[in-house]
């Protein structure tokens, strides 16, 4: 699960996140927004931090695995931008993914389920489970049962 990190009350990824998602490297998200400058937008499809900005977001980023000391710019995509980023790479699983980050990490009204209800669900499922394994069960045996008669 992503940790949400946001910026003026946005939530947002890192290049490397969007590539993890997307399922390619850093590397391709970059060259794609290269290639495609015209098509993204600062401020609707990503922010680019440099110089105070910047250091402001690091110093707020409780992951320092997340930002490298020495940069000395870094891209936020927003959801806006990892869509057009999905368009481009224009592969199933990019798609898949983008399908879950708008349902779970961009949807703030999202609340994750906790462990204990997680449990609950699951203790439900395996009644659901053993009882219709039981009923199959009965319904095997009750011909067995009729012949024996």
């Amino acid at each position: 699960m992503l940790t949400p990190i946001e910026h003026k009350d946005q939530r947002i990824l890192l290049t490397d996140q969007v590539a993890d998602i997307c399922g390619t490297v850093s590397n391709n998200i970059n060259t794609n927004y290269t290639r495609n400058k015209d098509k993204f937008k600062e401020g609707l499809h990503y922010f680019l931090l440099t110089g105070d900005d910047l250091k402001e977001f690091k110093n707020q980023c409780t992951d320092s695995t997340l930002v490298s000391k020495n940069a000395g710019s870094l891209m936020l995509w927003t959801d806006r931008g990892v869509a057009r980023h999905c368009k481009i790479l224009d592969t199933e699983e990019a798609w898949e993914q983008f399908d879950k980050l708008e349902e779970y990490y961009f949807n703030k009204d999202y609340q994750p389920q906790t462990q204990t209800q997680s449990s609950a669900i699951i203790e439900d499922e395996v009644e659901r489970n053993l009882v219709a394994a039981v009923k199959f069960t009965m319904v095997l045996a009750l011909p067995t049962v009729v012949m024996l008669l």
